[in-house]
């Protein structure tokens, strides 16, 4: 079991696995339990001598690991650009296209529900 476990954990669907596993265990947990809201009310506090930093989980994740996850995606995607797949103009066309269509579709969508609902 422990060698199929290690097989697969190389393999690219084990992290669409984990994907799904985790929203799957973050849907049941925000709907089914009180805990959700009081885990990022939870206050944490870090501190060297005199100097303290507190906050709350939701300020840690929302602006601190949200910062560095950014960070370290738009670093992937520069090095794609330079030297991975995306590094000539024709492997470059369908995400641009993509990128684009998900940005004007889904504004497109909501401009045409909320134009026609305010008539």
């Amino acid at each position: 079991m422990s060698n199929f476990l290690l097989r697969f954990s190389r393999t690219e669907a084990f992290s669409g696995v984990l994907i799904i596993a985790a929203a799957t265990t973050a849907f049941l947990w925000a709907n089914l339990t009180t805990s959700y809201t009081t885990f990022w009310h939870t206050q944490v506090s870090f501190g060297l001598g005199i100097h303290t930093f507190a906050t709350d989980v939701d300020y840690i994740i929302g602006e601190i690991a949200m910062s560095a996850f950014f960070l370290v995606v738009g670093l992937e995607i520069r090095r794609e650009l330079v030297s991975g797949h995306l590094a000539t103009r024709a492997s470059r066309v369908a995400p641009v296209v993509a990128a684009v269509a998900g940005t004007i579709l889904p504004a497109a969508i909501y401009l045409a529900f909320s134009l026609t609902r305010g008539s």
